[in-house]
């Protein structure tokens, strides 16, 4: 019997400013970013029950393994958080209260 080692989930899609926590369910590994990449990361080896956490600062796709197994990786998209946007009501009433205004201004200098 083969025994598979992989991180799950193997893809994740997090915000600038989210920490990612890897926990050891089996066996060794580590948590290791490639090289190259805007951010680096290497997580000493975890046994099982032991964690390490990464917060993420720069947006950008990261890859990662374990070096003692290689054949496991992952991916992490970081990504900028995507600002509120009040939305089309807010912004319709915010106008409707503005033009109600003018109209109130410009009636009373009349």
């Amino acid at each position: 019997m083969t025994l598979e080692y992989e991180f799950i989930p193997a893809n994740l899609t997090i915000n600038v400013g989210d920490t990612v926590n890897w926990t050891a369910a089996v066996g060794t590994h580590t948590t290791t970013s490639l090289p190259n990449q805007a951010e680096w990361w290497e997580s000493g080896a975890l046994t099982p029950g032991n964690s390490f956490a990464h917060t993420f600062t720069v947006a950008g796709t990261y890859n990662y393994t374990s070096l003692i197994d290689p054949q496991m990786y992952g991916t992490i998209v970081v990504q900028q958080p995507t600002p509120e946007f009040p939305g089309f009501i807010a912004i319709s009433t915010v106008a409707m209260a503005m033009l109600l205004g003018l109209l109130v201004e410009r009636k009373l200098k009349d």
